[in-house]
């Protein structure tokens, strides 16, 4: 995945995967999973599997996306739950959380659910 641009908003990002530009709204980005240099972006309507460094994409991404764990940022507005070393999203879906990032997630997931 090359990301090509991102709107000065920051409400989408353009992504290249398979040989085809898309245009993803970060809202609609559940996760995101690194696996060795590509990663996988799962979004309310599917998988979008790239090739690219998670901490490329990290840098990109807005305040309302956390990196977790060293394989995974998740977008913190689907959190439903949380513990010392797991995160539940909508859907059931649970993410490690990283013992070393969990007391900093705790902060910023409060900041962010405050900010509403």
């Amino acid at each position: 995945m090359r990301i090509v641009s991102a709107s000065v908003n920051k409400q989408q990002v353009l992504v290249k995967s398979d040989g085809e530009n898309k245009m993803i709204r970060l809202s609609d980005i559940l996760y995101i999973e690194s696996s060795n240099n590509s990663v996988i972006l799962y979004t309310l309507s599917g998988k979008i599997e790239c090739r690219q460094k998670i901490s490329y994409l990290e840098e990109m991404l807005g305040s309302t996306f956390y990196r977790v764990h060293r394989c995974y940022i998740i977008n913190m507005k689907y959190v439903t739950s949380y513990t010392s070393s797991v995160v539940e999203l909508e859907n059931k879906i649970r993410i490690p959380l990283s013992r070393r990032r969990y007391s900093h997630f705790a902060c910023m997931l409060t900041t962010a659910r405050g900010n509403r």
